[in-house]
């Protein structure tokens, strides 16, 4: 085990801000350590990498103990933290010189701080002087020069703080990495969100104790990693990456061409990717056809509904149905059984009763709130694991707009995942559990959908409030 603390206790006079803390950090693993202001988290790290030392209690590095030792000696065997201040004045490549792990002759040297400036995406900066950096470029150098150790053990302490949401991205990816070249990452991280998708157990502290420690169980249902999405020379999404945990509602808002459509086509695979992953339940689907992803479980909405309007109700519906095979069988397997078609589409239409009284109406005559009930129908004969939609309430009028967002809670309420795409950006946040805001292709904001309801960029780019100034 990389890393063990056993029954850790540190008092500051008579206050005891660790109280018996207790937990392990396994090989590759990260461990993410959550808790109020004032729980002792950063006590803790400062304890683990010498800065502070234990009143009691035990901590290894592997066999060894190193508890109590100073700071210099823990870093040397493995442990680095990150949180010290920069050299100001000094050039990046040269603040890695200051590095135990990097002293060599200029050149090897240099070569060593540019490799691990660009892990960080800081390469093109190695020349300036830290205090030439914005704070979130700093937090990044301070990364680097804990990565250039070589460390068994990275501990990081609130390492997004002061990001934007790009910035954000490419530390969640960056730990990623790390965890898998087999190093181990205790995270001390004020985003919960970040440390709910890169974590593999989370331990939560409170007043120095630990009420509880868990792996985390339920991994993102979808999970899009660094997709980009280009027309010919036009980049339209850039390297954004987002996740959906089962039964959630997670939507995407943003201005016109921000890349919000671009995206849920590519991860329903009507676009193929430029490059990126699009994780279902841990599967890469990214570039695979329509069709396949549907079968997958990757159901798509489309904008502007594209019902067959000359046909009626119930044959839309029999034509879904009796187009896709059941998941897990192949296109050519025999087609499925009038029976189990007709008991399909007799179900959807009992749940859609303005559709059943309307079954053999041409589906074209049908009100605009009626047809997209029927393309959600239709995508619900596919029995989706996530169902996206694109724009599901254009057009409507504000009566109709609110059937179809009080339909999606419906629908999401008997268990199916959502991925929306909507201009009603007041009304998607007040039913969705997470939101991204796409600008130009790229994530400006993200977080719980509460959240960035409040958030008065938000409120003032699309919900018609005031921020002041």
């Amino acid at each position: 085990m990389p890393l063990s603390v056993e029954k850790v206790e540190r008092a500051f006079g008579g206050v005891r801000a660790l109280d018996g803390v207790t937990f392990t950090v396994g090989e590759g693993e990260v461990h993410g350590l959550i808790g109020p202001n004032g729980a002792g988290k950063t006590t803790l790290l400062n304890v683990v990498s010498g800065l502070l030392r234990p009143s009691g209690g035990t901590i290894r590095l592997g066999e060894h103990r190193i508890d109590g030792r100073p700071a210099h000696q823990i870093a040397a065997a493995g442990n680095v933290i990150v949180g010290e201040h920069l050299v100001r004045k000094a050039p990046l490549w040269r603040r890695m010189l200051l590095l135990p792990a990097a002293r060599a002759e200029e050149k090897a040297a240099l070569d060593a701080a540019l490799l691990v400036l660009a892990r960080v995406g800081l390469r093109e900066r190695a020349f300036d002087t830290a205090s030439a950096l914005s704070y979130g470029e700093q937090r990044r150098v301070e990364i680097a020069r804990a990565l250039a150790r070589s460390p068994r053990v990275l501990l990081l302490d609130e390492p997004t703080a002061g990001m934007n949401a790009a910035e954000v991205a490419a530390v969640e990816k960056l730990i990623r990495e790390v965890a898998a070249e087999g190093r181990s990452v205790l995270l001390v991280e004020h985003n919960v969100r970040l440390v709910m998708e890169v974590s593999d157990r989370i331990t939560v502290l409170n007043f120095g104790r630990l009420p509880g420690s868990r792996y985390v169980s339920d991994p993102p249902l979808l999970e899009v990693r660094d997709l980009e999405v280009a027309y010919g020379h036009v980049q339209a999404v850039r390297g954004i990456s987002l996740s959906v945990r089962k039964g959630q509602i997670v939507t995407l808002i943003g201005p016109n061409g921000a890349g919000k459509s671009s995206t849920l086509n590519a991860i329903a695979g009507l676009l193929k990717p430029k490059r990126g992953a699009v994780l279902l339940e841990g599967r890469d689907l990214a570039g695979v056809p329509a069709h396949r992803a549907a079968r997958d479980g990757i159901v798509l909405v489309p904008e502007g509904r594209a019902i067959l309007q000359r046909m009626t109700v119930e044959e839309n519906l029999r034509l879904a149905a009796e187009m896709l095979p059941a998941r897990g069988e192949r296109a050519q397997d025999k087609p499925a059984s009038a029976p189990r078609v007709q008991d399909q589409i007799d179900e959807q239409l009992r749940n859609f009763p303005s559709l059943e009284r309307r079954r053999a109406l041409p589906a074209g005559q049908m009100s605009g709130g009626e047809q997209q009930m029927l393309a959600v129908a239709r995508a619900l004969l596919q029995k989706p694991r996530i169902l996206l939609l694109d724009e599901p309430s254009m057009g409507l009028a504000p009566i109709l707009v609110a059937q179809i967002f009080a339909l999606l809670e419906q629908i999401n309420g008997a268990g199916t995942t959502l991925l929306l795409v909507e201009q009603n950006a007041r009304k998607a946040l007040a039913v969705s559990d997470h939101a991204y805001v796409l600008e130009r292709g790229t994530i400006a904001v993200s977080g719980p959908a509460a959240d960035l309801a409040r958030d008065p960029r938000v409120q003032a780019a699309y919900l018609g409030g005031d921020v002041a100034v």
